[in-house]
């Protein structure tokens, strides 16, 4: 598990703010050694929610085969996960959320973990509706990864209410640079 990363991205934007960042993040684990898996979660196919049929909780992993069963097996090997998501309604994207609903095949059936307990994160939210709301969603994200047991290290939530573009500025950067760093 030692030195590799997986990267969600959820934006179906691959060129959008949260996007953006991510990539900056990545980029810099690169540069520091580390093994980078991304997933533009908007480009795969069949990607599925968690259908609650229990099978993780005898065998340990979820047991559909599908195309969201490789992004779970990637997290479950890594020492990190970075989760970048632009908001929608006040929520992570769709394409996030059936992603995160399988992280229920991470836990036992009294919501134990079974991930090691050592592994990070990084949180990006991007937004046209205010820091706040962005804020708002990190802060639900940084819930799903404490309850698998994988602690954030660094969160970055943004917004740019004109979809100016202008978010990534060179403060933005630095502190992607920082969390990178701490992955």
């Amino acid at each position: 598990m030692a030195g590799k990363i997986t990267v969600l991205i959820g934006s179906p934007r691959a060129n959008g703010n949260s996007a953006k960042i991510a990539k900056i993040i990545a980029d810099e684990c690169q540069a520091k050694g580390k093994e980078v898996k991304t997933f533009q979660l908007d480009k795969i196919d069949g990607l599925r929610g968690c259908r609650a049929c229990n099978g993780c909780k005898s065998t340990r992993k979820c047991i559909s085969k599908d195309a969201t069963l490789p992004i779970l097996e990637s997290i479950a090997e890594s020492e990190a996960i970075v989760l970048s998501t632009p908001l929608y309604f006040n929520m992570e994207s769709g394409q996030l959320k059936l992603v995160l609903d399988r992280f229920y095949g991470f836990l036992t059936a009294d919501f134990q973990t079974f991930l090691p307990g050592t592994q990070k994160a990084a949180i990006v939210v991007s937004c046209m509706t205010g820091e706040e709301s962005a804020e708002n969603c990190a802060a639900h994200l940084q819930q799903v990864c404490a309850m698998c047991g994988i602690q954030n290290v660094g969160t970055i939530a943004v917004a740019d209410p004109d979809d100016e573009k202008k978010i990534v500025t060179s403060e933005v950067i630095a502190r992607a640079k920082d969390i990178a760093h701490k992955l």
